[in-house]
């Protein structure tokens, strides 16, 4: 099951580059960090295990304004049956 991470986006203007199963996106340096620090708190207690992550800004197509809507409108249920929120 997939952890959805919640993160307060910040600026626009502030993006950095994350790599996501070897494709670079540019995202929000927060969600970055956000990103970051979750990782290190897994790989901290579950060294053998993989992180299944679900963050808005990459998992929905930003540029899709029809997914964007879409996706949105679930935002609750995705939180809901996720194995956990980090926030």
């Amino acid at each position: 099951r997939y952890h959805a991470l919640s993160y307060c986006a910040g600026s626009s203007k502030n993006v950095s580059k994350v790599p996501i199963d070897g494709i670079m996106f540019n995202a929000f340096a927060n969600l970055e960090h956000a990103i970051h620090c979750a990782l290190k708190s897994w790989n901290s207690r579950f060294p053998d295990k993989e992180l299944l992550l679900w963050a808005d800004q990459i998992c929905i197509n930003q540029k899709d304004v029809a997914e964007r809507s879409s996706q949105v409108r679930m935002m609750r249920d995705i939180y809901l049956r996720s194995q956990d929120a980090i926030i």
